[in-house]
């Protein structure tokens, strides 16, 4: 288990014009918002998330989370408790930019079946190196942030050759267009479901 603290400003620049406007103008925004809401996150949002969990896991298929997996903007670690992995070859990645939501994630890590690292961080600024995870699961996190293709190719930059990477999007922010416009951007290929059980659009990309 460890924690890593950083900054670094980025520039908008040529990502301007395909960046939707975020619900918070900076990161700091979006980590005090969740960091107040953290005690309460679970019991309003669980039953939604996990409609989510399971149509997205369908979407998979016959491909099966296994290997290093990316949870960026992981909250209180929902996907990782309701997650029943068949076997325990592989570990998650939490990424937060609120400590306190990742405190409560770390309440829940007895008694999981595989490994688990949490990292406080931007996911616009990754401490990691290329080309380490098989998948990167990104879910109601695209409204949070201030520039989302540029932390969309920041993960890219994550990931291996032909990862997958699940992502949602509001459907009270986005169209399916809009959507498909900032993965492919980000250099993400794949399909958009539009499930009318949830309040998400759910893509499902891969790396090219």
């Amino acid at each position: 288990m460890f924690n890593l603290i950083f900054s670094r400003k980025v520039k908008l620049g040529k990502y301007k014009k395909f960046c939707t406007p975020s619900t918070y103008k900076t990161i700091k925004g979006v980590k005090n918002f969740y960091s107040k809401i953290a005690s309460s996150y679970d019991a309003l949002h669980r039953d939604e998330q996990e409609k989510k969990y399971s149509l997205a896991l369908a979407m998979l298929g016959n491909k099966k989370l296994e290997g290093n997996i990316l949870d960026a903007g992981c909250g209180t670690g929902l996907f990782e408790e309701f997650f029943k992995p068949g076997r325990s070859n592989l570990t998650f990645f939490g990424v937060d930019v609120s400590d306190v939501v990742l405190r409560k994630f770390k309440d829940k890590l007895k008694n999981r079946s595989f490994n688990v690292f949490l990292v406080c961080g931007d996911l616009h600024n990754l401490p990691f190196k290329d080309g380490i995870f098989d998948y990167c699961l990104m879910f109601t996190v695209l409204q949070n942030l201030p520039k989302p293709v540029l932390a969309l190719e920041e993960v890219k930059r994550t990931l291996k050759n032909c990862a997958y990477i699940i992502v949602t999007g509001l459907k009270e922010k986005y169209t399916t267009k809009k959507l498909q416009k900032i993965l492919l951007k980000a250099g993400f290929k794949g399909k958009i479901v539009n499930n009318l059980t949830v309040n998400e659009y759910i893509a499902i990309g891969k790396l090219e």
